[in-house]
Formats: structure tokens, C-alpha cells, sequence
């Protein structure tokens, strides 16, 4: 019956080997022991007579991983085959979770198998427990001798009806021991998981199933070694006085048993609590050399070989991982399995499809398979744990730790590994976060000094600038004074002199219109240097009906000149994210200039082009072409202190390319002024983002 341990956190089974006298049930758990533990980590109790006979029990406990939180362990025993000792075959029956019946196969013992055949289903009957629901696996032992009987014979010799899995072996040489016991665990635990409903909670056979085949793979294909560790031997207690020799033999029994499983649990409590010391010290001494430590690479190598001094049995290759690949670094241990060696580059491939197939996070779900340039496929060993140092979602360096022996990674190891892992993983996000803090105080010093140069460089722009506005100021005081000088002059002439309005009167009149419509221009490149300075609004604009509404107005100043107009538009509509007065004000101005520089009885050719990368805006005239002397003064306001500025007297404030650079520059925009000889053509273009 399965028991409960819930302070250990374990779950109990017990198999029993059951069977005719030298049938092979010792031999059997004699040789399971040497396969699933050859370095002895359990110790295989027999309680022997002075005849070297089974007496009582053999005891063998295993670990064979967690179930819901709980570890499962499987303790093995062996029944008497001798008729007298059936008081001790009852006890140790009892209680059985899964029962493994070892048949002699030789034919002149088929009477024997058969008569303890009946006494295990009579010892059954008086424990209460049912043939029909405890699992029973029949092993057909000694099947190398020669004349071994085969399965239908030997179920016909035990006068069999019902159906039961049976196994050929021979326990001598280890053949089909492991299988026998490995199917009666899997009974066991289906059973097990049918009795608490475990299949609700995602525990299913065909899972249990599969991880005791991962579990006994290592010992698949184990034989029996040649040399013979001798078996500790626990004499028979004294018979007590006052009772019957059954009772002397029952108290016995129960006593021996609780020696033999005590004995078992404080040496397997001694070493586990003697390996998990050494793991702490191990983890102490990794602590103590990367302390001072801040370079990740070599952090990850100091904790690597210090890890190696301790797990001696295992094998480790570590790499840097890189973007597009990874960089072996070091290979420590005795690297047995040749697709380990540094020097092969089949390790280096076998890591990258690993990386590249699942997060890292994941890789222990994968299968480890390694494909040769050559198309083979080898197995790997069977177990390869992957440790990820650094960042969880960008690792820096991955270690992969194997075993060169079939038994692989025990899941201590693997605990101990991940626990490892953790300690090691976050002093190397924390060398590379250091790295980074590094780099970045680093590249801010650095920015720092550049910004400084910077401002340095503003503040002496910005004196600059300030005298460039009291210029500006005082060119626009200029520029306004003059044309109102003269309004007043001849508004007072005439007012004072009414009998010279026959005379002078028109011509005042349009002398005024003119300082009129100078002041209009003024006011208007004082209002567009405000509308320039507006931020982006991020709407997108209709270029070509700002462009048609620009045309128009430019109507009568066409008309007068006897210029002709022709536009090309291509990509309607054509749309750009540009503010519509910083629109109108780019077209006005380069229209303005087009037409200013045109002679009479000339044409211009205007281009608005909508690309998928860039919006260009192009005016052609074919005039004398705009003055390459006077082109870069009209990238700034014109001021008293400007080279040129005389002859753009009478022109405005002189600020038609000022207003395109800076709306360009607000845009991230381009121009060029190419000559076309006759004419200049004048090409803006606005790139999207």
C-alpha cells in the first residue's frame, strides 16, 4: 500500500519479488543494484540463514523524481522461496503495490513455479488483497541456460487462465532485469494516479510512462560487471522465550525490517546531507572568488572552474553567446564523448540550432539531437543540462554541463546546477549591467564635453544674433520711416496747397500708392517671420490647391508682365504633414522671385511632384537668372551691416530665401538654385519620414 511520508515530502512504493526457492529473486535485485548504482550511493541489506538462503527481505530504495510536488521513492523486496518461511512471505507481501513473480524457466522446476504461484495468491487472500487489482509482472528467469522453456510454456506449467505481461531474462547476466522492474514501477504509479484521479490534474499514464523511460534509459543496455561487491549481512535476532516458533519468526521479521530500513534512511540522509554540504561550500567558494570580479567573461570562467573541482563527474563547455552564433571559450572536464571537444566544431552547430529553435528559457523541453554537416545524426548524451548565464531574456553566456557515463544528470545534480545557475547568472547581469554603467557614464562624458563645445559655440551665435536683430531692427525702421516720410510729406503738400492738386495731384497720389504698397510688404514679411516661427500641427496639407490659390493671387503681377504660367502636377493629390501658411509662404516667395527676375513676354514652369519618399516643388524662369553675388545675403534678413544690402533697397526686408531656409529647416527640407542658361530653376524638396 502506497504510504505517505508528508514531512519528507515523499511517496512510498513497495514491489515484492516473489517466487520458488533459487528462482533468481536475490540475483535479481543483486544485479538491479549493481546496474541502476554502481558507485554504491544505496546499500543493498540481505538478511541471509546459515544455508546462505533468502531468509527474510532484501531492501533497495530508489528516487525516481517529483510527482505534484512530491519526490517518489520505490523500496524493493524480496520473499523467502523456502515453504517454512511462508509466515515471512505473508508479511513481506503485505502491503504490495505492484508484485514481480520471478519463474523458474527450467522445465524440471515448472511444479515449483506452479505451487508458489498458489501460495502467493493464498498469502494474498489472507492480507485482503485482491490478484485481480494489484499489478503482477512474470519474469521467465534463467533464460540462458540451455532447454529454458518459452512464455506459452511456462504459463501453461503455472496452469495460467488469465492474461499476464511476462518478460524473458536471466538475471545472471542482467538481461531484461531492468525492464521487469522499470514495467512493475509503471504499473504502480498508473494505478497509483487512477486511485487519486491525478489524470484531472494533468498526470496521465502515458506521462508517468514516459518519464520512467527517460529515468531507466541509462540503464537500458547495462549489463551485470565482472567483479562482485559483497552484500552487508544482518544475522537473525534470538528467538524470544514464551512464544511460538510463528511468533518468534513474526517478531523477528518486524524487527529486522525496522533495523534494515533505518539503516537504509540515515545513510541515505548522511549522503544527501553530505552532498548538499559540499554543494554550499562549493557555492561559497564561487562567491568568494567572483566577489571583486566586474568582467563577465571571466567571471563566468572563475565560477566555471570552481564548479568543476566539485562535480568531477560531469563534463562542461562554455560559450559566449553572439548575435548570429556563439563563441566556445572553455571546455573543462575529461570530455569522453568526442562531440564535446572543443576543437569540433559540432558542439559549436549543435548549440546554435539549439538557440535558435526555442527561447533559452525552453531549451531544456528539446531533444538533444546534433546533425554533422554531413547529414548523420548522432545521439548526444543522454542527458545535457543548459545553463544560462546573464540577463533571463538576453543571456551573455550558456554553459552546457554532461555526463560522459550512461547514467547521466541525477536530479540532485540538476538542482544543483540550476542552483548555480541562479547565483552565477545574476553576478553576470549585474558585470555587464556594471559594463553598461561604464559605457554609458563613458559616452555622457563624452557628451558632455561635445555639448559644452556646443553651447559655447551658441553663446557666441546667439551674441551674433543679437546683433544681427538690433541690424534687423534697425533696418525695419528704416525701411517703414521712409515710405511714411514720404506719405506725409505729400499728403501736407497738398492739403496745405489745394491749388496744386490740377498739377501734382495724380502724381502724389500714386507716389503715395506706391509707399503704400511698400509698407503692405513690410507688414507682410513682419507677419509671415511670425507665421515661420509657428510649431508643426502634424495635419496633412493639400499642396496643389495651396498652389492654385498662390497662382491666382500672383494674377495681376502676371498679367502686367505678359507671363505665362504652366503647371505640372503628378501623384494628386499631393498631401505632405506641412503647416498650410508655411506652405503658402514657401510657393509665395520662390513665385515672387520667379516673377520679379522674368522679362516681359516670358514664361515659368512650376513642378509639384508626389513621390513615395519625398514631395518636390520646382519653379523655372527664363529670365537673367537670379545673381549668384546676391543669393547667399538672401539667406539672411537683410540689416545695414550686410554685404549687398544697398541693392536690395526698395525690395521688401530682403527676406524671401530667409523664409524658405527656414521653413526648410523647419521641415527638414532641401533647396537648390541650379542656372539653366537662360534662367534659373529654383527645386525644393520635402522628404517623408
Amino acid at each position: 500500500m502506497v504510504q505517505f511520508r508528508n514531512r519528507e515530502k515523499e511517496i512510498l512504493f513497495k514491489v515484492v519479488y516473489y517466487g520458488p526457492a533459487l528462482g533468481g529473486k536475490t540475483t535479481n535485485l543483486e544485479v538491479l543494484h549493481k546496474i541502476t548504482d554502481p558507485d554504491g550511493h544505496t546499500t543493498l541489506t540481505s538478511l541471509k540463514t546459515a544455508e546462505d538462503r533468502t531468509l527474510f527481505f532484501d531492501l533497495l530504495p530508489f528516487d525516481l523524481g517529483e510527482i505534484q510536488g512530491y519526490h517518489i521513492r520505490v523500496q524493493v523486496y524480496t520473499v523467502p522461496g523456502q515453504v517454512h518461511y511462508n509466515t515471512t512471505r505473508k508479511i513481506v507481501l503485505s502491503g504490495a503495490d505492484s508484485i514481480i513473480f520471478v519463474a523458474d524457466s527450467q522445465p524440471a522446476k515448472m511444479k515449483d513455479n506452479y505451487v508458489s504461484w498458489e501460495n502467493m495468491k493464498a498469502n494474498l487472500m489472507a492480507n485482503s488483497m485482491n490478484l485481480e487489482t494489484i499489478p503482477v509482472i512474470i519474469q521467465g528467469n534463467k533464460q540462458d541456460l540451455a532447454g529454458a522453456v518459452g512464455e506459452e510454456t511456462l504459463l501453461k506449467g503455472m496452469q495460467l487462465k488469465e492474461t499476464f505481461e511476462v518478460v524473458l531474462s536471466s538475471a545472471l547476466t542482467g538481461e531484461g532485469v531492468v525492464e521487469t522492474f522499470k514495467k512493475a514501477v509503471v504499473k504502480s504509479l498508473v494505478a497509483f494516479s487512477d486511485r487519486f484521479k491525478l489524470k484531472q490534474k494533468g498526470v496521465t499514464g502515458e506521462k508517468l510512462e514516459s518519464s520512467l523511460d527517460k529515468f531507466f534509459e541509462p540503464f537500458k543496455e547495462r549489463v551485470l560487471a565482472e567483479e562482485d561487491k559483497k552484500i552487508p549481512s544482518l544475522e537473525a535476532t534470538v528467538p524470544l522465550v514464551g512464544m511460538s516458533e510463528e511468533e518468534q519468526l513474526s517478531a523477528a521479521l518486524k524487527s529486522t525490517t525496522e533495523i534494515a530500513e533505518q539503516y537504509n534512511e540515515v545513510e541515505r540522509l548522511s549522503n544527501f546531507l553530505s552532498a548538499r554540504l559540499e554543494e554550499m561550500k562549493i557555492l561559497h567558494e564561487i562567491g568568494l572568488k567572483s566577489e571583486n570580479i566586474n568582467n563577465p567573461e571571466e567571471l563566468a570562467v572563475v565560477s566555471l572552474r570552481a564548479l568543476s573541482g566539485f562535480k568531477k563527474n560531469l563534463s562542461y563547455t562554455l560559450f559566449k553567446l553572439e548575435k548570429g552564433g556563439i563563441k566556445p571559450i572553455l571546455l573543462i572536464g575529461h570530455g569522453a564523448d568526442p562531440l564535446f571537444q572543443l576543437g569540433n566544431t559540432s558542439v559549436g552547430n549543435f548549440a546554435v540550432g539549439l538557440i535558435e529553435k526555442k527561447e533559452p528559457e525552453r531549451l531544456d523541453d528539446l531533444e538533444l539531437r546534433l546533425e554533422e554537416v554531413t547529414g548523420q545524426i548522432f545521439p548526444l548524451p543522454s542527458s545535457v543540462i543548459s545553463l544560462f548565464l546573464g540577463k533571463k531574456e538576453t543571456p551573455l553566456y550558456a554553459i552546457f554541463a554532461y555526463s560522459a557515463v550512461k547514467t547521466g544528470l541525477s536530479s540532485y545534480d540538476e538542482k544543483f546546477l540550476r542552483l548555480f545557475q541562479d547565483m552565477v547568472s545574476s553576478k553576470v547581469a549585474a558585470a555587464e549591467l556594471f559594463l553598461e554603467i561604464k559605457k554609458c557614464n563613458d559616452e555622457l562624458e563624452r557628451k558632455v564635453i561635445e555639448r559644452t563645445a556646443e553651447l559655447s559655440g551658441t553663446v557666441e551665435k546667439l551674441k551674433e544674433l543679437d546683433e544681427i536683430k538690433k541690424a534687423f531692427l534697425n533696418s525695419v525702421s528704416h525701411q517703414i520711416i521712409t515710405p511714411l516720410t514720404n506719405i506725409k510729406t505729400r499728403n501736407d503738400f497738398l492739403v496745405r496747397h489745394p491749388e496744386m492738386w490740377p498739377q501734382k495731384g495724380r502724381e502724389f497720389l500714386l507716389d503715395m500708392g506706391g509707399s503704400i504698397e511698400k509698407l503692405q510688404s513690410l507688414i507682410s514679411d513682419l507677419l509671415s517671420y511670425n507665421c515661420i516661427k509657428e510649431p508643426i500641427t502634424g495635419e496633412n496639407c493639400n499642396m496643389g490647391t495651396v498652389l492654385e490659390n498662390e497662382l491666382f493671387s500672383f494674377a495681376g503681377k502676371l498679367g502686367e508682365k505678359k507671363i505665362k504660367v504652366s503647371t505640372q502636377k503628378e501623384g494628386e493629390p499631393v498631401e505632405y504633414p506641412i503647416n498650410r501658411e508655411d506652405t503658402a509662404l514657401l510657393m509665395r516667395q520662390l513665385l515672387d522671385n520667379a516673377i520679379k527676375y522674368s522679362p516681359m513676354n516670358s514664361q515659368i514652369k512650376v513642378f509639384l511632384i508626389n513621390e513615395e519618399k519625398r514631395v518636390i516643388f520646382s519653379v523655372r524662369d527664363y529670365g537673367p537668372g537670379f545673381p549668384k553675388e546676391k543669393r547667399e545675403f538672401h539667406h539672411e534678413p537683410v540689416s545695414d551691416k550686410s554685404p549687398g544690402a544697398q541693392a536690395f533697397v526698395g525690395d521688401g526686408l530682403g527676406m524671401g530665401l530667409f523664409f524658405v531656409r527656414e521653413i526648410l529647416s523647419k521641415y527638414r527640407g532641401s533647396m537648390h538654385i541650379d542656372d539653366m542658361n537662360p534662367g534659373t530653376n529654383v527645386l525644393v524638396e520635402l522628404g517623408r519620414r
